[in-house]
């Protein structure tokens, strides 16, 4: 099972944001459990990934064995 790192706000006018995909459960609870991924205003968790929108494909055209899970809005100073 895979697992979507959502970036969640507190303003109801400002839409939840997917920033990571494809974790595993271990993986989800370990990045929502950083002091960094929470602030004033916002917070990160975890939803189970819905299978008709998991990504079937290398997630790097130019790696055909790139399985790792997609970044798609890295927190400011996150290089993992």
């Amino acid at each position: 099972m895979a697992y979507n790192i959502i970036k969640f706000y507190q303003d109801v006018g400002k839409a939840a944001e997917t920033i990571k995909r494809g974790l595993t459960l271990k993986a989800a609870q370990a990045y929502c459990s950083r002091q960094d991924t929470a602030g004033s205003g916002w917070f990160c968790g975890y939803q189970e990934a819905d299978p008709v929108e998991q990504v079937h494909y290398p997630l790097d055209p130019a790696n055909p064995y790139d399985d790792e899970p997609v970044d798609l809005h890295p927190l400011e100073g996150d290089e993992r």
